[in-house]
């Protein structure tokens, strides 16, 4: 692989990222992308594994855990595939970065598609005592006009939830918006020093609260579970250490659901919902690919190609403006 691959697979990302207005993060990571290239950290090329474990059902993975996104991207194309011959395709992958993006190859099949995972335990004790409960339970995306696409993780509904956007809040107001974190109590708390703690694992002082209140917390709980236990079985045999975080792929073809009056009720409900999670993200990532370019703060456009010119890499920059 030349790359050009790596532009662009750092470009796919960074559009899901800057849709979100997290220009650093992006710019970020294509600085360590390259770093990682050139200290020989990490390879230029893809190198991908299938294994078909049964008729419907795959497993995924790289051998040197590059690019999770674009394995999951190939994942999600082959649940696709054999839900196009026996209905459902069921794919493990080494969890994704971003687990809505993962069901797009899925959607252009005119499929219905779904992700749980299993994450570090980032989020809370909430009502127990336990660190169980990731930050990304959940991503499930369905045809229509315009398609359906909710995804559960942080990052994908308010910028200001992501571990980097909370952690520049907090570097650079010295306090957290409420609502965020709560003390070891459970109380509510803006201590910008739990939101610290959090990120290098420790939660004896915090934790995020629950995600939609006990309810929420438990339905998390399960997703965690499922995905924890078909991601280690997939895994468990693999070749080398297993990576700890997984996610499995589900695509269900259309034809399994072909009642049209119920086809319709579902489609009517789901008009309903203007802002649910991953629908802004969805629709601007649209809009940037039908125009075929991504507007940029100068000083971000800037920063991209001053980091194109010490790598060598030669991007395409008539797609940043």
């Amino acid at each position: 692989m030349e790359d050009d691959y790596v532009v662009n697979t750092w470009t796919e990302i960074q559009i899901n990222r800057d849709i979100i207005g997290d220009f650093p993060r992006g710019t970020a990571r294509l600085e360590s992308i390259i770093d990682r290239i050139n200290s020989g950290m990490v390879t230029k090329q893809l190198e991908v594994t299938t294994e078909l474990i049964t008729p419907i059902s795959a497993r995924v993975f790289s051998t040197y855990r590059n690019w999770p996104d674009e394995v999951a991207r190939k994942g999600a194309s082959l649940a696709s595939s054999l839900a196009d011959t026996y209905g459902i395709g069921i794919v493990a992958v080494p969890k994704p970065n971003i687990i809505g993006e993962g069901l797009k190859p899925i959607l252009s099949a005119n499929q219905i598609g779904l992700i749980i995972t299993q994450n570090n335990p980032l989020l809370n004790k909430g009502i127990t005592d336990l660190n169980v409960i990731g930050n990304n339970p959940l991503a499930i995306g369905a045809p229509g006009t315009p398609p359906f696409l909710f995804d559960g993780s942080l990052s994908a509904h308010d910028v200001r939830h992501s571990a980097v956007g909370l952690k520049e809040i907090a570097d650079q107001y010295g306090i957290l918006p409420p609502g965020i974190v709560q003390d070891a109590n459970g109380e509510a708390s803006q201590d910008l020093n739990i939101l610290y703690k959090i990120l290098e694992g420790d939660r004896s002082c915090g934790s995020f609260p629950p995600l939609g209140g006990t309810k929420g917390l438990w339905l998390a709980m399960g997703m965690e579970f499922i995905a924890g236990a078909l991601t280690g079985g997939f895994f468990g045999n693999a070749p080398g250490k297993p990576w700890g975080e997984g996610a499995i792929i589900f695509a269900f073809d259309s034809k399994l659901f072909n009642s049209a009056p119920m086809i319709k009720q579902i489609q009517d409900y789901l008009k309903q919902f203007k802002t649910y999670p991953g629908y802004h993200s969805f629709e601007i990532s649209n809009q940037v690919r039908s125009r075929g370019w991504i507007e940029y703060p100068k000083s971000q456009l800037d920063s991209i190609i001053r980091v194109s010119n010490r790598s060598g890499i030669h991007m395409n920059f008539q797609s940043l403006r």
